[in-house]
């Protein structure tokens, strides 16, 4: 992807160039220019792969969580009768008394059992989630704003390279007819003096400085529509380069947010913030009942104890869905939910990790065209194959 892009920027790039300037000076500087950029360029890419890579290690902690949880479920769907009698017996009680909580809770404010179980479950985790969440947003505007400043600075360079050429075609064909005409008009002088005997040097002289002149004044404005059309294509491709990374920084953010709110189900972090704080007065309430909440502590460690003695990793995750253990079709639902929060997980995971190999090749590509390459892009390339534990 990456080198198609460059291939693609150097193929205009080289289609735009109408003046050649050699010169074995210029073309060392050039050269140096090039492997400066090219440097550059390599570098960034490494400092792209380092945050894609740290954005990976949080989906793949955030994928083994959902996958921890969803081998619990399954052993909790494999239980005997015999197995699942204590525990649902604990479960009803955790349950029984986790209603009897929730209608204190919510007769002063508009929470579901659903979204209190969600938010009890990862109380400690939402304000960081609310906060990434609002930055990312932020970030998100800021980044469409830029995409559309990009876009419109492309069309800019563009409108401005096709006005250079439409003068370019006009200085052409006006030069072409000034010149025709001086040419046309000295041979007419010059069969004047020759054939009549009349004195048209000096005509001659003056129609000639005059073409002369023209042809110079011509040449130089050529040039100036050169020169614009080479800036407009290297700004222009300034502008394509930079769109592709912001693009790619883009769908990142744009995930992450999308994931975010389909995992709260919220629309924004302002409904997340809200349904939090609601949650917060729930809890202050909450102290009120310090009794029910004992009698609840009480049974949800013997549900964690008993689920333990199963095998479950973790059995706090079944407090809040402690229903699950009590209907089969909860179960389910819940092993449902389990398991399209890591297709998604998996699917950003796979995205990510492309884009890592594609940027990896282009550095690979740029090592093996340039044998003494810095030190510093080795060391970067090192880095982030061992935060990431593996080849891309």
């Amino acid at each position: 992807m990456f080198s198609e892009k460059k291939k693609k920027k150097k193929k205009d790039a080289g289609s735009s160039n109408t003046v050649v300037i050699s010169g074995p000076s210029l073309s060392k500087v050039k050269k140096a220019q090039n492997s400066q950029t090219s440097k550059r360029q390599a570098v960034e890419l490494c400092e792209e792969m380092i945050d894609i890579s740290r954005e990976l290690e949080d989906i793949k902690t955030e994928y083994d969580l959902v996958t921890s949880n969803l081998n619990d479920v399954q052993i909790a769907a494999g239980l005997t009768k015999e197995e699942q009698e204590p525990i649902r017996k604990a479960a009803a009680e955790v349950v029984k008394l986790g209603l009897a909580r929730s209608r204190f809770l919510e007769s002063g404010q508009k929470l579901s059992d659903v979204q209190f179980a969600q938010l009890q479950e990862e109380e400690h985790e939402i304000p960081s989630a609310m906060k990434r969440l609002k930055s990312n947003e932020t970030f998100l505007d800021a980044i469409k704003k830029d995409l559309n400043y990009l876009e419109g600075e492309k069309i800019e360079w563009e409108i401005l390279r096709q006005g250079c050429e439409k003068e370019q075609k006009m200085i052409r064909r006006t030069a072409a007819v000034v010149l025709v005409l001086a040419a046309s008009g000295m041979i007419f002088l010059f069969l004047m003096k020759l054939l009549y005997h009349v004195d048209t040097q000096l005509l001659i002289m003056v129609l000639a400085f005059l073409a002369v002149a023209f042809s110079t004044f011509s040449l130089l404005k050529y040039q100036d529509c050169s020169r614009e059309i080479k800036r407009c294509d290297v700004n222009r491709n300034q502008a394509t380069s930079l769109e592709n990374h912001v693009k790619i920084k883009y769908v990142n953010i744009k995930n992450a947010v999308d994931y975010a709110c389909e995992k709260y189900h919220v629309k924004n972090s302002y409904e997340l913030t809200y349904l939090f704080e609601q949650y917060q007065e729930a809890v202050r309430e909450r102290e009120s009942f310090r009794q029910t909440n004992d009698n609840l502590q009480y049974y949800s460690e013997e549900l964690v104890r008993l689920l333990e003695r199963q095998k479950v990793q973790d059995a706090r995750f079944f407090i809040p869905y402690a229903n699950a253990l009590l209907d089969d079709k909860e179960l389910v639902e819940l092993k449902h939910d389990l398991l399209e929060r890591r297709k998604r997980l998996r699917s950003r995971m796979e995205y990510n990790v492309s884009i890592l190999s594609d940027i990896k090749k282009e550095i690979v590509q740029y090592i093996r065209e340039n044998p003494g390459a810095s030190d510093q892009v080795r060391r970067f390339l090192t880095r982030i194959e061992e935060l990431n534990g593996k080849e891309y």
